[in-house]
């Protein structure tokens, strides 16, 4: 991913040093420290903040958000000769439920 937007951005003109420019942003991500003295380190930390990649600054990885792993379990009753049944549900299926229906309707015209 990181090489395909190295070349499509056209910062690298083929994908082998694409490759190479994007295993210094793997190596970055697993926290390995470099020597910005180094012309090759220099390069390919100039082509990584091209897209937006800066290696100078520390890795922090960011986790995406919690969601309650819960589960819920109803009981449907018996309705016009239709049989009951459980349901269950999980926690995060309810917090997306759209509690007041009515806004989001068609709205008439008057004519």
């Amino acid at each position: 991913m990181i090489s395909e937007q190295l070349v499509l951005h056209g910062v690298c003109k083929d994908i082998r040093s694409a490759n190479t420019t994007a295993l210094y942003a793997l190596k970055w991500q697993q926290g390995v420290l470099f020597d910005f003295k180094n012309r090759s380190v220099q390069l390919h930390s100039n082509r990584l903040v091209l897209i937006g990649v800066n290696i100078k600054l520390p890795f922090v990885a960011v986790s995406p958000a919690p969601y309650p792993n819960e589960r819920t379990v109803t009981w449907t009753p018996k309705v016009e000769g239709k049989g009951g049944r459980l349901q269950y549900r999980k926690a995060y299926d309810k917090a997306f439920e759209i509690q007041d229906k009515s806004e989001y309707l068609p709205v008439e015209k008057k004519k």
